[in-house]
């Protein structure tokens, strides 16, 4: 349902001095207002409205402003002395109007049938757009959202590499979400993921980019390492083999009993050989003699001296390449980059290398134990890490950049390997989504190119074979015709414009170009209101306008028209706004579904009265409001009233337009005699409780007035009742009932309301009406 124009401002143009707001518009809109109070602005600022489709704007009506009204939906068509002016004055010829012939009813209802087709599936396709909105939101949602895919592969690269790697966190690529996935994808669409150990990552992190990296000059020395290891088979050769002095002699047996080697070896250097004999460490007896001394050579002989001297001789190398080989490791510590693991390593090493010492002197002080050293085979590993150490440090500070490259690689890597599991739960919820999107296209697509598109043509095609400009030139000329209007006539052009027939006026059997401006005010409005009033039922541009609903505008129609056609401007006006049917709400809307809105302004209290409330009132539609106008201190002011009594008494208006057309030169017509009668049974109803007004001309006892209040109740009767030209298009004007004129009727009516009503009554009534 297309929306109605609610509100209308008028502001600074004509006498709206400020804001004036006319709201609560309903589909009919009725303004009465005496000329000069500011109906006609109404009416110019929506014709302005009109003339703005095709302008930027409109300068006099900029600070006007209106609700409800749109341009792409509605078509504003407003009767003024503008219109006249634009369709009768400047133009040579006017555009046909093109109608549905009333016999083609069977197209109609084709057409009907497939417009309902078209209406449920648009229905459906709104339905369609809905979902596929919805659709589109998950997708959305999913892909961007607050839990979205974008959202999960920023939150690892933030969690893990924001804080520990604040450095290159900065320098990392892409530093939006949507490029910072798009890597991620091509990553694992180049099956480049890798799982490796976020610890790692920190390390190397630390030594490329937080810790100064400068080159290792000593590089690991491999030749001290394994002249230690040789030296280590050489002592656990010597170490291996138990030895002790000549068992041939005597002491021997004692010593090695005892096992005081050691301390008789120690105690036989210490000797004094010039002085013997001497006395006995342990029996204090002045026993050692050369005899003993003697003893002590032989067990001590050469071979043992030899043996013992080798493993002192072994010692000193061990110690002198093992101190070496610290320094040597003391040296790269300079420039290591971890200091702390090479200072443990050193201090690991010296008490190991001690150790060592401690055993080869065990077997010098023992040389019947069997023993050996611990291999420095044994720190291989940690030995192995400061080669690795050493030569990573320098091939980092050879290649610091390409390093630092590969690093941030590996974090890309690392971060796609976390990244792929969300990733494909996106991409399936993803493809479900799309699915179901392809599908709504699919359908769509069929619905709009195919179904929609076949009604359509075959709707088109409907309307080709009945759309006519005929009807709506014949019906005008029916109606001049029978409201007296003889001397002209519309007619159609042989020659089309871009295929739209045209319309032009003449006269009978006369070459007259332009007709128009030979004929009354009068006619011309007539006229030109019966062509307005056939534009509103049809189009004169079917393709432009179709599809538009109506906002009709009727501003003063009856300026300079007699009462004949008064009557049926009337008439046909309340055809455009009649209502659907008899229940409540087809009560409230419009017969004709191509009218959205109607405004209707007038001065003119009959016109007024009859066109809104009197004849036929409960036909027309029932959602309306009435406005008034009126111009206190030189400003206009609009009030909304709810009756119609707030303009004017009914019974008052009848009266006063009765007396209004009294002044009207021209014959006797069914809008005097339908007054008079209305006059007479008003009247009648409120002081006799009935409205037949014969029943009280049979009270008369004056035959010859009886007989002329009869002729005269015929007259008014047979002309006011039962009258509606767009059914029989039946107007007679009629001369008067035989020998009865306009101002014999008049006298009639004032002897018969004067029997009926008094003297006084009518004298009060006529005197308010002048």
């Amino acid at each position: 349902m297309s929306k109605l124009i609610s509100k209308i401002i008028i502001d600074n143009v004509a006498s709206y001095k400020e804001p004036t707001e006319i709201k609560d518009l309903k589909k009919i809109n009725f303004f009465f207002g005496s000329n000069g109070t500011g109906k006609s602005t109404i009416g110019k600022y929506l014709q302005a409205l009109k003339e703005a489709e095709d302008k930027e704007n409109v300068k006099e009506f900029e600070q006007c402003s209106i609700q409800g009204y749109n341009q792409d939906e509605h078509e504003i068509i407003v009767f003024s002395q503008d219109f006249i002016e634009r369709n009768f004055i400047k133009a040579k010829d006017i555009a046909g109007i093109f109608t549905l012939d009333e016999i083609n009813d069977n197209i109609e209802k084709q057409i009907k049938n497939e417009q309902d087709k078209i209406n449920k599936w648009n229905e459906i396709l709104n339905k369609l757009e809905e979902q596929k909105i919805e659709h589109e939101d998950s997708r959305t949602k999913i892909y961007e959202g607050k839990n979205g895919i974008l959202q999960k592969c920023w939150d690892i690269r933030k969690k893990d590499f924001e804080n520990n790697f604040s450095k290159l966190f900065k320098i990392l690529e892409f530093k939006k979400r949507e490029t910072h996935y798009n890597k991620l994808i091509l990553i694992l669409k180049n099956k480049e993921e890798q799982k490796i150990d976020y610890e790692n990552l920190k390390d190397e992190y630390q030594k490329l980019y937080e810790k100064v990296i400068s080159k290792i000059e000593q590089s690991f020395n491999s030749d001290m390492y394994r002249k230690i290891r040789r030296l280590e088979r050489q002592i656990n050769t010597k170490l291996s083999l138990p030895f002790t002095g000549n068992k041939d002699v005597d002491i021997a047996n004692m010593i090695e009993t005892l096992n005081i080697n050691k301390w008789v070896e120690e105690r036989y250097i210490q000797l004094d050989k010039s002085t013997l004999p001497q006395k006995c460490p342990f029996c204090q007896e002045k026993t050692i003699n050369k005899d003993l001394i003697q003893q002590f050579d032989n067990y001590f002989d050469r071979t043992y001296t030899e043996k013992k001297e080798a493993i002192k001789n072994l010692k000193i190398l061990y110690n002198y390449h093992t101190k070496e080989f610290v320094s040597h490791l003391k040296s790269i510590k300079l420039n290591y980059p971890n200091k702390s693991d090479l200072n443990q390593l050193i201090n690991k090493l010296e008490k190991f290398f001690e150790k060592q010492e401690k055993i080869i002197q065990d077997k010098i002080d023992n040389t019947n134990k069997e023993l050996s050293i611990t291999s420095l085979n044994s720190c291989i590993q940690d030995l192995k890490r400061v080669i690795i150490t050493v030569d990573s440090n320098n091939e980092n500070f050879e290649k610091l950049d390409e390093k630092r490259q590969e690093l941030i690689q590996k974090i890309w890597s690392y971060m796609a390997f976390h990244a792929k599991e969300p990733i494909e739960v996106y991409k399936t919820k993803k493809v479900k989504i799309e699915k179901k999107l392809k599908q709504i296209r699919n359908i769509t697509h069929y619905l709009k190119n195919t179904k929609i598109k076949n009604s359509k043509s075959l709707i088109e095609a409907k309307r080709k074979d009945t759309a006519n400009t005929d009807t709506a030139k014949d019906e005008i000329n029916e109606i001049l015709k029978s409201t007296g209007f003889h001397g002209f006539e519309i007619d159609k052009k042989d020659e089309t414009e871009n295929n739209v027939p045209r319309y032009y006026l003449k006269r009978h059997n006369e070459e007259e170009n332009d007709v128009f401006s030979t004929l009354s005010e009068g006619e011309k409005n007539f006229i030109a209101f019966l062509y307005f009033y056939w534009l509103c039922k049809g189009t004169d541009d079917q393709k432009k306008k179709k599809g538009k609903k109506k906002i009709i505008v009727i501003d003063d129609p009856v300026s300079s028209l007699d009462s004949q056609a008064l009557f049926v401007v009337t008439t046909v006006i309340r055809e455009l706004i009649k209502n659907e049917g008899h229940s409540k709400p087809q009560k409230k809307e419009l017969l004709n579904k191509s009218i959205n809105q109607v405004f209707v302004l007038s001065h003119n209290l009959y016109f007024y009265n009859e066109v809104s409330y009197n004849n036929g009132f409960r036909l027309i539609c029932q959602n309306i409001n009435h406005y008034k106008i009126s111009k206190p201190s030189h400003k206009s002011l609009i009030s909304k009233g709810t009756e119609y009594s707030k303009i004017e008494n009914d019974y008052n208006l009848m009266w006063r337009g009765l007396f209004e057309l009294k002044e009207q030169e021209g014959s006797f017509n069914i809008v005097i005699g339908n007054l008079m009668r209305r006059i007479i049974q008003s009247y009648l109803q409120f002081t006799h409780n009935h409205n037949k007004e014969r029943v009280s001309y049979e009270a008369l006892t004056c035959t010859t007035k009886k007989m002329l209040y009869d002729a005269f109740s015929s007259q008014i009767n047979k002309e006011s009742h039962h009258i509606n030209p767009m059914e029989e298009l039946s107007f007679q004007r009629v001369s008067g009932f035989n020998s009865l004129d306009n101002n014999t009727l008049f006298e009639v009516f004032e002897i018969l309301f004067k029997d009926i009503g008094g003297e006084n009554h009518y004298k009060i009534m006529v005197n308010s009406s002048n």
